[in-house]
């Protein structure tokens, strides 16, 4: 699913680029013109905001899911093994497997790359990545 959430990202931004090349060429104006420098900079400053606004709101669902969810988000067994506890993924960072908080801060991580699939739309380019 979030493979399919960033393709769109990059499908977007492609589909920017072509807009903004198209108003640049219907507008008879150099790129160094201040004025298109300008327009380009507060395009870039409404896509980062609305970057920033995508990746809150999605951390804020992944919050909510995790704290009043009664549905199963992550599905964790128990066994007792050698009169020990063994849960799977384990609780705890000290195994070599992904631990439930390593699982969520996995989540997190990626819903906060959101705006590296995003390119920049001003000729300096990269992308919008924090």
């Amino acid at each position: 699913r979030t493979e399919r959430f960033t393709r769109r990202l990059r499908a977007t931004s492609t589909k920017l680029q072509h807009l903004l090349d198209g108003i640049f060429d219907a507008g008879f104006v150099s790129r160094s013109a201040p004025s298109w420098q300008d327009f380009v900079a507060e395009v870039d400053t409404r896509i980062e905001c609305g970057i920033g606004r995508l990746i809150q709101s999605c951390l804020a669902q992944v919050n909510a899911v995790l704290s009043t969810s009664v549905q199963p988000v992550l599905h964790l067994v128990v066994d007792l093994h050698a009169c020990h506890v063994v849960s799977m993924p384990p609780l705890t960072t000290a195994s070599s497997k992904q631990s439930v908080s390593e699982h969520v801060q996995a989540w997190c991580d990626v819903i906060a790359a959101y705006g590296a699939h995003v390119q920049r739309c001003n000729a300096v380019g990269g992308s919008f990545e924090h």
